[in-house]
């Protein structure tokens, strides 16, 4: 039994990806994201909660959100709304929710 040349370029690709030099960039890309995802988790503790208090209370006032809100609400309100808003709420609706 002979063996032969694979011709189709989708299977040259996928061998090509099994080899060495390829699992070696596959890892160092993956260890470059989880780099990059514990960074973001260390910036968090560094937002200020006090900021986002205040954010919540400008929402309070301006009628955008209850002053009794739950959690699920402020989101609903980040989620449908954060691009409406003239000011900005990211401390609010990005980092604690």
């Amino acid at each position: 039994m002979t063996r032969t040349a694979v011709k189709h370029p989708i299977v040259k690709f996928l061998f090509l990806l099994l080899t060495a030099s390829y699992k070696a960039f596959a890892i160092i890309v993956a260890f470059i994201f989880a780099m990059v995802f514990i960074v973001a988790l260390l910036l968090h503790s560094f937002v200020d909660e006090e900021l986002k208090e205040m954010e919540i209370q400008q929402l309070i006032e301006k009628g955008y959100l209850n002053a009794d809100y739950t959690q699920e609400e402020l989101s609903d309100l980040c989620l449908t709304s954060y691009n409406d808003f003239e000011e900005d709420y990211t401390n609010t609706c990005f980092w604690f929710l």
